[in-house]
Order: C-alpha cells, then structure tokens, then sequence
C-alpha cells in the first residue's frame, strides 16, 4: 500500500502550490534560471521546475561583531566591540549583491572603525555620539548599493587595554 501513496506524492510534487510570504519578508521569485519579479508579503503560486523562490527578512536586524584591537593616532591601544542596526530595504539588491550580508556588514564596519580611530587621538574620540555617527556614516557609504538601510553602528565597548608581549626561550 506504500507504494501507492509513493506514486501520489511523486505526482503530486509537480502540481502548482501556494507559496506564502509573511509580512516580515520580502524576496525575489527566479523563473527558468533567470531573474523575473520582486515579490512582497502575500500569496503566489510556485511551479515546481519552473520557478525558485529566495526570501530574506525585512524587519530590524543586528549585527554584533567580536572585540577588535585598534591604536589610537596618539599610540593608545584600545578594545572596541561594535553593533550595527539594520533593515532590508531591496531584497532583490541584499539577495544578488553580497553573499551574506550580515557578514559583509560585519568586514565593513570592523575595517571602518580600525581605520577612522587610528586616524584620531584619544580627545578626539571621546565624544562617543559623534563617533558613533561618523562611523554610520562611512559604513553607510560602504554599503550602499546593496539593498539595505543602515540604521545606526553602535560601540558598546569601548575601553583602554594594555598590551604585553612575552618573550622567552622557545627551545623549551
């Protein structure tokens, strides 16, 4: 009896079904291999070997990324972790620009804020509101063209480190 319902399901899986996007995402629907259509929340109809559907999430996302080391200008050494507050606002863009965007969001905001404190003294970085949206700035820039709206770049930690080498005898 088994394999009846067998040939059921292998018939079945042809047949043209509903393909629901919920209000928190959007996506892009390929047909035959190639790109064709935006598609927001609501219903569609998927044809099986015909069309693929990808979908991503457009509600407020975040990104929080390791503790990085970064120099000051003026040789003070810092431990900086950072955030950063975003939205899809293409999907098609977030989807077909990078291949993962949390982590391209990541590279860049790292990279941005290693160069734009190294290129300051330790004053100057203190007014944290004023770093803060310098850095969404850039990052912003950085990410422009990829379907997604930047919110903010957050640091919520932000501290002085003292770094010590040790050196000894490696002929143990």
């Amino acid at each position: 009896m088994n394999w009846i319902l067998d040939i059921l399901e292998r018939l079945t899986c042809w047949l043209p079904r509903p393909y629901y996007l919920h209000p928190d995402e959007a996506g892009v629907r390929i047909t035959l291999g190639k790109y064709i259509k935006d598609l927001v929340p609501g219903w569609y109809i998927d044809i099986p070997l015909i069309h693929s559907f990808i979908k991503v999430n457009i509600a407020l996302q975040g990104v929080r990324f390791e503790i990085q080391s970064v120099t000051t200008k003026d040789n003070i050494p810092l431990a900086i972790r950072g955030a950063v507050r975003y939205r899809i606002s293409n999907a098609r863009k977030a989807i077909f620009e990078t291949d993962d965007f949390d982590q391209s969001l990541e590279a860049i905001a790292t990279g941005t804020i290693s160069n734009v404190v190294s290129e300051r003294n330790y004053a100057e970085i203190q007014d944290r509101t004023t770093l803060q949206a310098e850095l969404t700035k850039a990052v912003r820039e950085a990410a422009q063209g990829w379907g997604i709206r930047l919110q903010n770049v957050y640091l919520p930690d932000f501290t002085k480190t003292i770094n010590v080498r040790l050196l000894g005898d490696s002929q143990g």
